[in-house]
């Protein structure tokens, strides 16, 4: 998600002058994660800076907590997913969140590639 469309809003000026609406030019980057239930709840999370496995058990640690039972997450296989650090995570969290990746690219099987649109 990132800020370089058009301004937003809109601006008033009288018949037959231009309007002009000023903004300052600077744009800004967000990076956003969610995971999609199989009966439609969503859960995301809005981030800047990189996707880091830091990142990605914070996720996990409230996406738990907020469930209140054990997760089952499935997911690609992104470099952070894969890593040592949420491998150690998960094993120290094995009875709240369990991790499930899915095989070398399938879109097709991630419904939370819809949500992102």
């Amino acid at each position: 998600m990132c800020s370089d469309t058009a301004p937003p809003g809109r601006s008033w000026v009288p018949a037959g002058q231009t309007p002009l609406v000023r903004v300052n030019g600077r744009r800004f980057r967000a990076n956003v994660m969610s995971a999609v239930a199989s009966r439609g709840a969503l859960w995301f999370t809005v981030f800047s800076g990189r996707f880091t496995s830091q990142v990605f058990c914070a996720f996990l640690d409230r996406l738990a907590w907020q469930v209140g039972r054990k997760v089952h997450v499935i997911a690609d296989r992104h470099p952070v997913h894969r890593s040592r650090s949420v491998r150690a995570w998960l094993a120290e969290n094995a009875e709240h969140v369990e991790l499930h990746l899915m095989p070398g690219y399938s879109p097709e099987l991630n419904p939370d590639e819809f949500a992102e649109r």
